[in-house]
């Protein structure tokens, strides 16, 4: 029971980890995550082409009780969006699938009890569209500084939003090189 590791082209240090269906496994939620070493990471995300099962919702409640983050991420919403959009053209409309795809995930979600459980509707061709730009900005204010730093500068810059984000992050990075520079200056002109 192996996870599959995925380096970051540009970040060494970010690794993202695809694990093994709970479900191939044969084991409990909380056995599951003491298998796959679950303190070592920062965040899980939950991710499903269609929709979520029971496995799911129980290693939510896992991850939940171990006062972990986690993310429903439901993908290829876009082949959705135009299959719709194919069988029925003089019906779509984009705002009532996206919703009815919504409630389709959140149905066997309902078990567990969160402030608000959100799912993640995106798209793996374009970045920008549907959820992706507020599930950066989800992660983003769950991390910590530094790894939020690392983040920023992982992503992709697919919006304005994106680049105006790295910049600022890059300015706090000169910042606080200056002032260690400064400091340390400082230091030796004192002995």
């Amino acid at each position: 029971m192996e996870p599959t590791a995925y380096k970051h082209p540009k970040f060494p240090n970010v690794i993202f980890w695809d694990f093994p269906d709970i479900e191939t496994t044969n084991l409990q939620p909380r056995e599951y995550l003491e298998k796959v070493t679950f303190c070592e990471y920062d965040f899980f995300m939950i991710v499903s082409a269609t929709h979520f099962k029971e496995s799911d919702v129980q290693l939510a409640k896992a991850i939940q009780q171990m006062k972990k983050n986690f993310y429903f991420i439901r993908y290829k919403v876009d082949i959705d969006m135009q299959n719709e959009q194919r069988c029925n053209p003089t019906n779509f409309d984009r705002g009532k699938v996206l919703q009815q795809i919504q409630d389709n995930c959140l149905y066997p979600l309902k078990q567990i009890v969160m402030d608000e459980l959100q799912i993640f509707l995106v798209s793996g061709d374009d970045l920008s569209e549907y959820d992706f730009p507020i599930l950066v900005e989800t992660l983003l204010k769950d991390l910590s500084t530094q790894k939020r730093h690392i983040l920023v500068l992982s992503l992709p810059s697919v919006t304005e939003e994106d680049i105006e984000r790295k910049k600022n992050s890059l300015k706090q990075m000169i910042w606080l090189k200056a002032v260690k520079d400064d400091l340390s200056t400082l230091h030796k002109q004192q002995t």
